[in-house]
């Protein structure tokens, strides 16, 4: 695509078409010099000076070889508007290129406008995740911590971690406590059984 505001390099020459003109075909090899030189300034400056004593000391000819070269061939491919000569055909041609440039940048940038607005939505979507998560996080700190703030809900935290492990370890030690009254009792009981054993036996052995 062309820059923005830059005139259009070239033209597009159909040579079977201008070949096959009545006009180009009666033309001398002068007259066609002149017609071509026309052309070129036409396409790249637009117009050119209509009065021959002008053009002449604007295309750096003699008066008199463009008096000659001017001829009715020539006059047939340019249009004359005050002081400027142009040629329409080439002046459509501009048209047609600015015209394309035209709507392909308007589709440029309407192309731009979607993208950027799918990526407005998309960040939006984002930011509003981005949002659930932090809301969410900030209510459930809150059932913990109504202040929300994060050094106290750390040190709320670590006292729960803290009250936990003191339970476990109570826990613990009540067990072992009652497994060692278990043992304790078992072998008093033990004792007592052995001690009725033998006062049984005593007895036996005495004739009781």
């Amino acid at each position: 695509m062309m820059a923005q505001n830059r005139k259009p390099p070239a033209y597009q020459e159909y040579a079977s078409e201008l070949l096959a003109n009545k006009h180009f075909r009666l033309m001398s090899l002068a007259e066609r010099g002149l017609f071509y030189t026309l052309r070129l300034e036409c396409w790249a400056n637009n117009t050119v000076p209509s009065k021959t004593e002008a053009l002449s000391k604007y295309l750096g000819i003699s008066l008199s070889e463009v008096n000659d070269a001017l001829s009715a061939e020539v006059k047939a491919f340019v249009a004359i508007n005050g002081d400027d000569l142009t040629i329409p055909e080439l002046d459509d041609y501009r048209k047609h290129l600015t015209e394309i440039r035209e709507k392909q940048s308007t589709g440029g940038k309407s192309g731009a406008s979607m993208t950027n607005k799918k990526l407005g939505k998309g960040k939006d979507c984002s930011s509003e995740q981005g949002f659930s998560k932090s809301t969410s996080d900030s209510t459930g700190d809150s059932t913990t911590n109504p202040t929300g703030n994060p050094s106290s809900n750390s040190s709320a935290n670590s006292q729960l971690t803290r009250q936990g492990t003191n339970e476990s370890l109570v826990e613990l030690n009540k067990a072992k406590s009652r497994k060692a009254q278990s043992i304790n009792n078992g072998d008093t009981e033990a004792l007592k059984e052995h001690q009725d054993w033998r006062d049984d036996y005593d007895k036996a052995s005495n004739g009781y």
